[in-house]
């Protein structure tokens, strides 16, 4: 009797550890101490579906992604239809960039659980993220017969955003706003889509109509801000941009934006600083440099303000090199076209800005003769190549020429075949025109 009662206090004793241990890893995983539920259910020896999903949770809490993946496809393999182990395989594929696979993932559990509205709104989100538009306003579509809420029909408006099809977009806003006047998101894009149609009334009445409860919405008063700036209202809109500026948006929309209605508003230091950081965000930015070398000229800074206005000057202008790359470019696009007017016409540009590349009269001479059947200008072009033979700091090196059909071929190759080719076509002319009468006296 007694030996009885040991093997049951034993039994009791197990038990009650047992319990203990899965209230641990509960509460550890409730904590998200991820670390200390591994280690808990490392102890345990036989380990249940729900022990290799608690695991497969913690891993990917970890940012262990590849092990969490592993773990959610063990529970799969023995449960195939696993609702819960499918989308959070999809959320570690998510993580580690798989994006395909996450949809993969997302579409199969749709077809397991079509009532599923997380799988349906992760997976629309996910498409859109990645651009693919029309297959995410398909889903959409189908998820708005099912739920018309305004999480499903922000998610419509965002896939016709994605297409350029605005009017369809500014439709489902407006019927979000007409229903939750409060939905910052809707108004802000719907006065983003107004300031795209360049309709800045309508922009403003819709983020003053929301202003008119809550004045302090960062989303809103960007787009009310810029609608007051783009309208030329620049003292109304100087003062949204200091209430931005106030919560710490240094974005480089409402840097820059705010520099142009301070500016325009003739508080030339307040544009000044505000500018200054635009450029630390957009160095090369050639507007921001143009108002910022305003702004300086009309402060302290005005030996700045020639530094900055000649940065924009700079970039305006194209290098010769970066006009030489281009004309390349524009030329062989021409010949591939066979436009060979225009094709000529670019190489005479492309030598204006490459003088040392005397190859570019040699093709103009043969575009002349051999595309467009100009004997005259293919004469003139020959000639003017033929005399750069003897001009200073020639070099007779090898060139890949893609004219002569990506041939080695050294710039002596091209004089030598210019003189034959001259040589031919005066042969030419000769026996069309034949030797000329001499004139009676």
């Amino acid at each position: 009797m007694k030996k009885l009662f040991f093997v049951w206090l034993g039994i009791i004793s197990f038990q009650l550890h047992a319990q203990n241990q899965e209230t641990n890893i509960r509460e550890a995983l409730a904590v998200y101490d991820y670390e200390t539920a591994l280690l808990l259910i490392e102890q345990i020896k036989e380990q249940t579906p729900t022990h290799w999903f608690q695991k497969a949770r913690a891993l990917r809490g970890l940012n262990r992604y590849k092990e969490a993946l592993h773990a959610f496809q063990s529970i799969l393999d023995e449960d195939p239809d696993n609702q819960q182990a499918l989308l959070e395989q999809a959320e570690c594929y998510k993580s580690m960039g798989h994006q395909q696979e996450a949809v993969i993932n997302y579409q199969h559990t749709l077809e397991l659980y079509p009532q599923n509205k997380y799988a349906w709104l992760q997976l629309i989100t996910l498409l859109c993220q990645m651009e693919r538009y029309e297959p995410a306003l398909a889903y959409a579509g189908q998820l708005l017969e099912k739920d018309d809420s305004n999480v499903t029909l922000r998610l419509l408006a965002q896939c016709h955003e994605g297409l350029k099809q605005t009017e369809a977009a500014r439709e489902c806003y407006e019927k979000i706003i007409a229903r939750s006047p409060d939905d910052f998101l809707a108004v802000a894009r719907l006065a983003n889509i107004h300031i795209g149609h360049k309709d800045m009334d309508k922009a403003i009445a819709c983020t003053e109509a929301y202003r008119q409860s809550d004045t302090l919405n960062i989303y809103v008063n960007r787009q009310n801000a810029l609608s007051y700036c783009l309208s030329k209202d620049y003292k109304t809109a100087a003062q949204r941009y200091k209430v931005l500026l106030s919560q710490q948006d240094s974005t480089f929309h409402t840097c820059y934006y705010s520099g142009i209605s301070f500016f325009a508003d003739g508080q030339f230091y307040e544009a000044h600083d505000v500018l200054k950081k635009a450029l630390d965000q957009s160095l090369n930015n050639v507007n921001v440099l143009y108002y910022l070398a305003k702004a300086c000229s009309k402060t302290s800074w005005k030996q700045e303000a020639v530094t900055y206005m000649q940065e924009a000057i700079n970039l305006s202008t194209p290098s010769d090199s970066t006009l030489i790359w281009l004309y390349s470019g524009l030329a062989e696009c021409y010949q591939k076209a066979f436009r060979f007017s225009e094709y000529i016409e670019t190489l005479k540009l492309q030598y204006k800005y490459d003088p040392g590349n005397h190859r570019l009269l040699y093709h103009i001479a043969t575009s002349y003769h051999i595309s467009l059947k100009d004997e005259k200008n293919a004469i003139l072009y020959l000639e003017k190549f033929l005399k750069t033979r003897d001009l200073p700091g020639h070099k007779d090196e090898p060139i890949i020429d893609p004219g002569e059909g990506g041939v080695t071929m050294t710039i002596d190759n091209f004089y030598n075949a210019a003189e034959r080719r001259l040589k031919d076509i005066r042969k030419e002319q000769f026996f069309k025109e034949g030797v000329p009468e001499k004139s009676s006296e």
